[in-house]
């Protein structure tokens, strides 16, 4: 078990079965990309969900894609 909430490819590909865990792909495209990282996310790591920041951001913060605050 790991204390942080972010941790390297090599210990998820170390731990990747393990229990209780949840993990999330959070791929991200600029616009000018042109690609749909929701579309995507399945190709990048078995079993992720995708976390869209999108779906999260406070779009009153003049800075894109930070998180609400509760």
């Amino acid at each position: 078990m790991t204390e942080s909430a972010l941790v390297s490819c090599e210990w998820l590909k170390q731990n990747i079965n393990g229990e209780n865990q949840l993990i999330l792909d959070a791929t991200f495209f600029l616009p000018r990309q042109k690609r749909n990282a929701q579309l995507e996310y399945k190709q990048h790591i078995f079993g992720a969900l995708f976390f869209d920041i999108d779906q999260v951001a406070d779009l009153n913060n003049p800075l894109p894609h930070t998180l609400k605050l509760r």
